[in-house]
């Protein structure tokens, strides 16, 4: 196994009151921190690196719910008459467990957070939260403030809808162990959610796993099914395709089979049944093709158990490895057949599974090279972002390392790291991308590399624009090159600019080309889909303002481009080339201006007809700002505009879907520039 080495490219502090193990959750490129008493930290990854914050994530947090669902339960009995009548323990635990006594306390204690975890499959992010109360509450980001806020749902009223087996009325209910057994039915203590669907499965105290169906239009669940297991308090659950795998309190894990026609669960194996109340904190279900198995990893304390279960969940093999130290704070997934741990002592190990045999599973471990200050502080949780090539982890104060001071006591820092194995740039250049958004995490960790002057002569190097062979046909693939050297380049920069006080000149005439050449490359996939579009279509008004106004730019950004060819451009003959190769494309999709139809533009100053020719600005010399897409003038009123969260060019609205007729029905409206999907703040 190779030697594995995390580099730091940023970090940032938090002030948590307290942290427990695993306390990362991630999905996609947003992170959930659990661990604080009051609220919950929620991280969305950042389009665009800035040199004024810390971590390359949006920092948001939202209070957690303080309500007590079991108050209504429990007015119907006398809680003063059971705890009379009960013996000494019971009585304590009665009189000690705020599940029962928080409606009758002065002064209650707060929730804390159990469990939080990001809902897949939506159009903006969505994370649930569950509370030491068994409250479970959906929370969405608003459109105007960005602010996280519960979302109104049924769960726990659908969930007092069940048949659970109660066969005698509330008032019989006159001893503790009675109480609980009741209240167990309905509290719940675990969730996860089908990556395949919109399900959730909630497991309960009474050991029950529930599935609810989740309706996006109506935001509501509706009851699906449920099942009673030999589990007593779940305490974890997590499922990947027909598989789910369930942990109680007292240590024992079962999986059970999914059947999806019906959604009934089926328990089929239990993979550790010594009660060593050790609970499971983090495990991961995988289907392995080649092997035609599936491969399930949890720990225990500082042990990693792996298994091999068949398509039906029957086990095949097993194995065991002692990773150092006490206990393991941290498991997250690189691929199928590898996982980054991470231990209480500090250390991060790799471990490599392997199937010699059908009979057999085989565990190698590699331990990752690191800088992170482990004397002083424990690592309690690790994750990645979407493409595993930036790896974020939570350090906290070991105890020994204390201060007088309450701020510095209640400080977490979090730490992006990433694999030295890792080439962002490599898996980016190879990538056929639609949309800048689905590699987002790669561009951040390019970004990053440049911000901490990692590598900066490979980024230099990348697409040298004076080796640039021009293809004979401009098409998409070309374009992508292109605006990914572009990106690189104004990160380059933003870096010098922040280093040198200015740019380079090399950096200054890398710009001069790329910013047109760009431009110029969309315009002439636009004019070729509407030509095409031509054939079986007339052209809408909008359609026609936009070739006049794309070809003027088009020639714009042509005398732009030939103003520097000079003595001091480095670029001279690859400039030339690229103009001589838009010309003739352009010749073949080129519109004639007296064939087309449309309403000519007037300045929102000043309301004067502008001339087209001189299109920058106004008879009144009034400058006039146009769309990066349609090159259409752009809208008065700020809130009628959209932009590109990357480099913020903007563009109209997207609420009246004109910009769409430049595009085919299947493709997405992106930045000209960057090739990020663009975003309209609501209002």
């Amino acid at each position: 196994m190779e030697s594995l080495k995390f580099t730091q490219l940023a970090m940032g502090e938090f002030k948590l009151d307290s942290l427990a193990d695993f306390c990362l959750n991630s999905y996609d490129n947003c992170i959930a921190i659990v661990g604080s008493s009051t609220d919950v930290y929620l991280l969305e990854l950042l389009e665009d690196r800035s040199a004024n914050i810390s971590l390359p994530y949006r920092i948001k947090f939202a209070n957690i719910p303080q309500k007590r669902p079991f108050a209504s339960l429990l007015k119907p009995l006398s809680l003063s008459h059971i705890y009379a009548h009960s013996n000494t323990q019971a009585s304590q635990e009665l009189a000690l467990d705020p599940i029962y006594v928080s409606d009758y306390s002065i002064d209650p204690p707060k929730p804390r957070i159990l469990q939080a975890e990001w809902m897949p499959n939506r159009a903006q992010p969505t994370c649930m939260v569950l509370t030491t109360y068994g409250v479970c509450e959906l929370y969405e980001k608003t459109n105007i403030s960005e602010e996280w806020v519960p979302k109104q749902t049924n769960l726990f009223s659908i969930l007092l809808e069940h048949d659970f087996p109660i066969t005698q009325p509330l008032t019989n209910i006159k001893t503790f162990e009675k109480l609980r057994e009741y209240v167990n039915y309905y509290f719940i203590t675990s969730f996860c959610w089908d990556y395949t669907g919109h399900t959730i499965y909630l497991g309960t105290a009474a050991g029950y796993i529930i599935s609810l169906n989740f309706d996006e239009s109506l935001s509501e669940f509706k009851k699906h099914s449920q099942i009673k297991t030999t589990l007593e308090k779940i305490t974890y659950l997590t499922n990947y395709e027909r598989m789910l795998l369930g942990a109680c309190v007292q240590g024992t894990i079962k999986v059970f089979k999914i059947d999806r026609e019906n959604g009934n669960l089926e328990e089929v194996e239990c993979l550790w049944s010594c009660k060593d109340r050790m609970a499971c904190r983090k495990a991961f279900i995988r289907f392995n093709a080649s092997l035609n198995s599936y491969i399930i990893i949890f720990c225990k304390s500082a042990h990693v158990l792996v298994y091999r279960l068949t398509n039906e969940g029957l086990l095949q093999s097993s194995a065991s490895v002692y990773v150092n130290g006490i206990k393991i704070t941290g498991i997250e997934l690189l691929n199928d057949m590898e996982y980054i741990i991470t231990t209480i002592i500090g250390q991060i190990i790799c471990i490599r599974i392997s199937c010699p045999s059908l009979e057999e599973l085989k565990i190698d471990e590699n331990v990752i090279q690191h800088h992170l200050d482990t004397v002083n502080m424990q690592i309690l949780g690790i994750c990645c972002s979407k493409n595993r090539c930036l790896w974020s982890v939570m350090l906290y104060r070991n105890k020994e390392y204390l201060h007088n001071s309450k701020y510095s006591n209640a400080t977490a820092f979090l730490s992006v790291l990433k694999l030295n194995n890792e080439d962002s740039l490599i898996r980016l250049r190879n990538w056929n991308i639609n949309v800048m958004d689905d590699v987002q995490d790669l561009l951040m960790a390019i970004g990053l590399d440049i911000f901490n002057n990692l590598q900066i002569d490979k980024y230099n190097e990348f697409f040298n624009i004076g080796q640039i062979k021009i293809p004979k046909i401009l098409n998409d693939t070309f374009m992508q090159q292109m605006q990914i050297k572009l990106f690189i380049t104004r990160n380059i920069a933003k870096h010098q600019r922040l280093r040198f006080r200015t740019y380079k000149s090399q950096t200054t005439l890398e710009l001069d080309f790329l910013e047109p050449a760009v431009q110029i490359l969309h315009i002439l996939a636009r004019l070729e889909y509407l030509q095409e579009f031509r054939k079986r279509s007339n052209l809408t008004n909008f359609q026609q303002l936009s070739i006049v106004c794309m070809q003027n730019k088009f020639e714009s950004l042509l005398i732009n481009l030939k103003k520097t060819i000079n003595e001091g451009n480095t670029f001279n003959e690859t400039t030339e080339n690229f103009i001589k190769a838009v010309n003739e494309q352009l010749n073949l999709c080129t519109f004639e201006s007296n064939d087309l139809q449309y309403k000519k533009e007037h300045c929102n100053i000043c309301n004067e007809t502008i001339n087209m020719n001189i299109f920058n600005v106004c008879p009144k010399q009034h400058v006039i700002q146009r769309c990066s897409i349609s090159y259409i003038q752009l809208p008065f009123l700020l809130f009628q505009k959209s932009y590109c969260p990357q480099c913020y060019a903007l563009v109209s609205s997207l609420r009246d879907q004109l910009l769409q007729e430049l595009f085919a029905d299947h493709e997405k409206i992106k930045c000209t520039f960057c090739r990020f999907l663009l975003r309209e703040d609501s209002y």
